[in-house]
C-alpha cells in the first residue's frame, strides 16, 4: 500500500513544483 501511495505523492509534488515554477517565472 505504501509503495502504491509514494508514486502518486511524488506526482502531486512534481505538479505542484511545476506550477510554482510557472508562477515564479
Amino acid at each position: 500500500m505504501l509503495t502504491n501511495l509514494k508514486p502518486k505523492a511524488n506526482e502531486k509534488i512534481t505538479v505542484l513544483f511545476k506550477s510554482f515554477n510557472d508562477y515564479v517565472s
